[in-house]
């Protein structure tokens, strides 16, 4: 393998020595600043080339009113800085390959660091202080008074370019927050608790599809007693011979304890069906940990019972797809898209004999990606009933004469299109509006109101698209061609969005 160091000379990898390694690496640490500083210089530029102004915002502010939604901000970065054109940070994102929220916080952070933060910009501009911490310490005194700032880039500004971490970052902005702007600690309070929240993030998981992210932010106090109460369900869950990891068996008890077993869990012995799963005995009478007993000497308590209740399970088959939607625990639907061989399996009672599908058979479920059969029976449960309701055709119902799309159109574009169209957003298509590629006319054609001319677009690219310069069209293959406000172009397929000039 050839590389090419900072100076522009070639080199053979695989004949570097110990020693040259490591120099090397250092060369490419700097070769990695400087594509940074590439990127950071052209971010500055374009907030140069896109200067916005108060009528621009007034404007912006009518609109709002007009059709009851909210503009991008114009003024994006910390107080002292320029606005920005309204438009100019997807434009931005777009080339750059990235959201719109990433763009505009790209193109953030470079005026912050132009204007407020310019000793840590010539350390950027040195090549001695990282792009990324000095885009951090931009988003750490976004919030703070200009004077506020200097003072924050006086005392990080050497300390930087002397590799200093995150930790005494933080604690600098900290310090300063509490000398120039201590109403500001109240407001980070109060910000922070209006944020607590609980959320699953099904859209991809960590290593595999069919695994989600449980993501909690609340009370210290409370957060550890329910992770002492995880810890402690996890460590049962070993000693009754789950041979599963740590992380495994913490992950396995969040279930357990929505279930609500780990009452008898903690309180009982014997045999433990964690997630719905067996534990498998062992021959070698080993637990799940040294030290641990096995399931064997655990004695003969009462055992946790796996998942028995009955589940109410609807099934909207749909051209090949399912919404399945539990009655307990769950508030949300979940949309399996299966064929209808498949469908008849996972209905088929698991003890007739009739289940065939093996341990390949895989389903496609929204948001989640791809998961095996068995998987999806493990969700609803073994003795869950499954209702199927009427199939949606995919390719049918014509057009409407209204502007607003009837539950069925919408769930055929849902189904069509799974995100945004935008380029490079992969908002989910359930939580976007419905956009006319075509605009409606009150007193146009009829059927103006149709899936051929109708695509999930999330706020801000429907904004884009009404009021910043954006157009695109739907091609006949289901692809999407979009036009920025520059000229240049990109095509947006379910494979992912391409520059096409």
């Amino acid at each position: 393998m050839i590389e090419t160091d900072r100076l522009l000379q070639p080199y053979e990898v695989d004949g570097l020595v110990r020693a040259d390694v490591l120099l090397a690496v250092r060369d490419a640490e700097v070769q990695t600043r400087m594509s940074e500083r590439r990127k950071l210089r052209l971010a500055v530029r374009w907030c140069v080339l896109n200067p916005g102004s108060a009528d621009d915002r007034a404007d912006l502010a009518d609109v709002e009113r007009s059709y009851g939604i909210d503009l991008p901000d114009l003024h994006i970065a910390g107080e002292g800085t320029p606005l920005l054109a309204a438009g100019a940070p997807e434009a931005f994102a777009a080339a750059s390959g990235v959201s719109a929220a990433s763009g505009q916080s790209a193109l953030a952070d470079a005026l912050d660091l132009t204007h407020r933060l310019r000793r840590i910009m010539r350390g950027v501009e040195g090549l001695t202080v990282p792009v990324w911490k000095a885009r951090k310490v931009a988003q750490l005194t976004r919030p703070m008074p200009a004077e506020a700032a200097v003072w924050v880039d006086q005392e990080l500004a050497p300390k930087l370019a002397a590799g200093l971490g995150f930790v005494t970052i933080e604690r600098t902005v900290l310090a300063a927050m509490a000398a120039f702007c201590p109403e500001l600690l109240d407001e980070r309070e109060k910000q922070g608790k209006a944020a607590w929240r609980v959320e699953v993030d099904d859209r991809r998981g960590e290593g595999w599809d069919g695994t989600s992210v449980l993501d909690a932010l609340g009370d210290t106090a409370d957060l550890h007693d329910f992770h002492d109460l995880v810890c402690a369900v996890a460590d049962r869950l070993g000693e009754l011979g789950d041979t599963d990891t740590v992380g495994q068996r913490r992950a396995k008890a969040l279930g357990v304890i929505g279930r609500g077993e780990h009452g008898a869990l903690l309180g009982g012995a014997g045999t433990v069906a964690a997630a719905g799963d067996r534990v498998p005995e062992r021959s070698d009478g080993v637990g799940g940990s040294a030290g641990q007993p096995s399931a064997d000497d655990a004695g003969d308590g009462p055992a946790v019972p796996a998942r028995s209740e009955r589940t109410e399970v609807a099934l909207a088959a749909s051209a090949g797809s399912a919404t399945v939607v539990p009655s307990r625990r769950v508030s949300r639907r979940l949309f399996v898209h299966i064929d209808a061989a498949m469908l008849a399996q996972l209905n088929a009672d698991p003890d007739s004999g009739s289940v065939t599908a093996g341990a390949g058979a895989t389903v496609d479920v929204e948001r989640l990606g791809v998961a095996t059969a068995a998987w999806v029976r493990s969700w609803l449960g073994s003795d869950q009933a499954l209702k199927v309701t009427p199939v949606v055709d995919l390719g049918g119902g014509g057009g409407v004469d209204r502007h607003d799309p009837p539950p069925w159109m919408r769930e055929q574009v849902v189904l069509r299109d799974r995100h945004c169209v935008h380029p490079y957003c992969e908002v989910d298509s359930r939580s976007c509006d419905l956009d006319h590629i075509e605009p409606y006319r009150p007193h146009g054609p009829p059927g103006q109101t149709r899936p051929e001319n109708l695509a999930p677009l999330c706020r801000r690219a429907h904004v884009a698209k009404t009021h910043l310069g954006w157009r695109y069209v739907r091609n006949r293959d289901g692809t999407y061609t979009w036009t920025d406000s520059s000229g240049l172009r990109y095509l947006v397929t379910p494979e992912g969005t391409f520059p096409i000039g």
